[in-house]
C-alpha cells in the first residue's frame, strides 16, 4: 500500500510540476503577391483568441488598407481577425507582424513584385491621303 501512494505521489508531483503548454497565433494569406493595389491583399490570424485579447499589426514595405498606416492595434472584438495589406513597391523588407500577449508574436515574410500595369496606345503613322485598309 506504501508503495502505491509513493508513485501516486510522483505521479502528482510530475503533473503539478510540468511547464504549461504554450499557445501559439498564426498568420494566414499570401506571401508572394505584386505591389500596389487598391484592394489589398487580406490576411488572417487564428489561435486561441478572446474578444478582448489585445492585439497589435505591424506591416514592413506597406501600409494597412483600414487605416493608411503602418500599425493597427485594438482588441478583436473592435479589429477583428483579419487585415489588408497594399504592399509598396521596390526592393527590401516587406514583413507583417502580429503581437499578441498572450499568445505571442507571429510574422510572414512576403516577397513582392513590381509590375507596370500601364496601357500605352500604339503609335501609327499615316502619310496625308494615303488608303486606309
Amino acid at each position: 500500500m506504501k508503495s502505491g501512494f509513493v508513485l501516486a505521489t510522483a505521479i502528482t508531483g510530475l503533473v503539478l510540476t510540468a511547464p504549461p503548454l504554450s499557445a501559439q497565433v498564426s498568420i494566414s494569406g499570401t506571401d508572394c503577391t505584386l505591389s500596389g493595389g487598391t484592394r489589398g491583399n487580406l490576411y488572417t490570424i487564428s489561435g486561441d483568441l478572446l474578444p478582448s485579447d489585445t492585439i497589435a499589426w505591424t506591416v514592413t514595405g506597406g501600409y494597412l488598407v483600414a487605416n493608411g498606416n503602418a500599425r493597427l492595434s485594438g482588441t478583436i472584438a473592435n479589429k477583428g481577425t483579419q487585415v489588408r495589406i497594399i504592399w509598396n513597391s521596390g526592393g527590401g523588407a516587406h514583413q507583417l507582424q502580429l503581437s499578441h500577449k498572450r499568445l505571442g508574436m507571429a510574422s510572414l515574410n512576403v516577397r513582392v513584385t513590381d509590375m507596370d500595369v500601364s496601357i500605352h496606345a500604339p503609335v501609327l503613322a499615316v502619310a496625308p491621303g494615303a488608303a486606309v485598309t
